[in-house]
């Protein structure tokens, strides 16, 4: 029996598993990374770089492990995510004072300058990703998902 995509949703839904969030937050999370994809494929930044840029860009001289913390991912990530955009010298190191050990990240101009296109792109793609949406749908879906991943609350 060839199998379409019809088929495809009826297995879900028999399965019970469009009645599930976890299942439906990853089918939404890849139709985010595939949009995602699209837009930056020709800017070669990838969605968690984006994220750095907007960090780094309202922090300048945050240090590594509040960058790690603020993406919500590990400190070994962070160096792996820096290494290409320090390479390219968008992000830039500065020694933090009175302790000159920690080092903290700052955009270059350049830098700044790639994220500003880069925020005209991120726009694009929102707009792509929500576009099937009403614009209270939208508001309403992203009140939502705010709590369900709990970034307004203290920690």
């Amino acid at each position: 029996m060839a199998s379409n995509e019809s088929d495809s949703e009826s297995t879900d839904n028999a399965a019970g598993l469009n009645d599930l969030a976890g299942h439906l937050l990853r089918l939404a999370s890849n139709q985010a990374q595939l949009v995602f994809r699209e837009h930056f494929k020709a800017l070669n930044v990838s969605s968690l770089q984006y994220c750095a840029f907007a960090v780094i860009s309202g922090q300048p001289g945050i240090f590594h492990g509040d960058l790690a913390g603020q993406l919500g991912t590990s400190k070994t990530v962070v160096t792996t995510l820096l290494k290409p955009l320090l390479e390219a010298g968008d992000v830039v190191t500065c020694k933090s004072r009175p302790d000159l050990r920690q080092t903290g990240y700052s955009l270059s101009p350049e830098g700044q300058r790639k994220f500003e296109r880069l925020k005209i792109e991120i726009a694009k793609a929102e707009s792509d990703l929500l576009g099937v949406l009403s614009p209270q749908e939208a508001f309403e879906l992203m009140s939502l998902l705010k709590k369900v991943a709990r970034v307004d609350e203290e920690p």
